[in-house]
């Protein structure tokens, strides 16, 4: 099994999915840019994508510039669209919303994934005339959102927080056409769930790229709130990035190389899943939570920090514990009293693994199909 970003896996996944249905044909178009950044850490789902004769990767670009021309090039994605003649273009991440939109094309309909809050479109603030960035932020938004009303665009969103957003950000006529879609899982790509585990030595996992917002370092003061207790623990923290050297420096200050370790990206995270049990979570914003859906699917009970997004994963006591503060003292209670007793811990692994089932990539792509026909 591959693991990429939790947008990246959602898309390859919904692809496949689409593949197996015989009335639909699907063509995966990535953009260079947007490839070599989503695909950087994830080779192996690159390796499968290349070889798919429905996958194709696409060199039109549009950059858009406040003080400069802008510069536009749409040959090769006008002739993509021209061969296979769609009538749905879904598009993911902000660089494929430039580029699908930039031309209108006749009797397609329009749906924009989103995966996260997306800053470009944040509205008009004192803060816009400040800063560089911003304002081409805005730019962009008001290029696009012409777009958007020219072809009646639908959103696809994948949690409250996300909706909200968008119905903030959206112009009036284009609210209504917002529509939530839980994102969804292989369930059947992950395993552990029903076994009986180990519990005398605490086996936490955490997934996710080694960025600020995913909160890495926080875990260190977890597994120190955890040391001080006496506890016996083990944390693995899967995934690479930009902050993964500064966390491993803090891991060696803390003399914590013996019960944290950090082997990077991994093709089989479904084996330290399922030798796990429990999976922690401190990411301070997540649009959503693909990763905690896993952990479920593999029988963990999940103890997440809010992240706005996971919400509605998280029933206290059932399937794990949302905390709301970032406190490591409330993050120990949590997981101590997680794995405290052997057939309250049982309960919440197959309510875990139970509440995942209902998020399977079938049942969600049977509604997507739904949702293109009738949006």
């Amino acid at each position: 099994m591959t693991h990429g970003g939790g947008a990246e896996s959602l898309v390859f996944n919904i692809f496949n999915e689409l593949k197996r249905r015989p009335e639909i044909h699907v063509k995966l178009v990535t953009f260079q840019k947007a490839f070599d950044r989503s695909f950087k850490d994830s080779t192996h789902l690159e390796e499968i994508l290349l070889k798919d004769p429905d996958f194709c990767n696409c060199d039109s670009y549009v950059n858009l510039s406040v003080t400069k021309p802008n510069q536009v090039n749409l040959t090769h994605f006008t002739q993509i669209v021209s061969d296979f003649k769609p009538h749905i273009i879904h598009s993911n991440l902000f660089i494929a919303e430039l580029i699908t939109h930039e031309v209108i094309f006749p009797g397609i309909k329009y749906f924009t994934h989103c995966h996260d809050n997306m800053p470009q479109l944040r509205n008009f603030s004192w803060q816009t005339l400040t800063q560089k960035n911003l304002l081409t932020d805005f730019y962009e938004k008001r290029h696009l959102v012409k777009r958007y009303l020219a072809c009646n665009n639908r959103f696809i969103s994948i949690s409250a927080d996300t909706t909200k957003y968008f119905s903030e950000v959206l112009p009036k006529r284009l609210v209504k056409n917002i529509y939530p879609l839980d994102n969804a899982i292989v369930t059947q790509n992950f395993y552990g769930a029903g076994k009986e585990r180990d519990l005398s030595t605490i086996r936490i996992v955490n997934v996710g790229s080694f960025l600020t917002k995913k909160n890495q370092q926080f875990l260190v003061d977890i597994a120190l709130a955890l040391q001080k207790r006496g506890l016996r623990f083990e944390i693995i923290m899967l995934g690479e990035g930009n902050d993964f050297e500064k966390v491993k420096a803090k891991v060696k200050a803390n003399h914590l190389e013996g019960v944290i370790s950090m082997p990077g990206n991994t093709v089989n995270v479904a084996d330290y899943y399922a030798a796990a049990n429990v999976y922690v979570h401190v990411a301070t914003y997540e649009p959503f939570g693909l990763v905690l859906l896993e952990a479920m699917a593999s029988g963990l009970p999940v103890i997440t920090l809010d992240g706005q997004g996971n919400r509605d994963l998280i029933k206290p006591g059932q399937n794990g514990y949302m905390i709301y503060t970032q406190n490591a003292e409330d993050f120990a209670d949590a997981i101590e009293k997680t794995v405290a007793v052997k057939e309250e811990y049982s309960r919440m692994s197959d309510n875990a693994a139970a509440f995942a089932g209902r998020y399977d990539i079938k049942e969600y792509v049977d509604k997507l199909i739904r949702l293109y026909r009738t949006g």
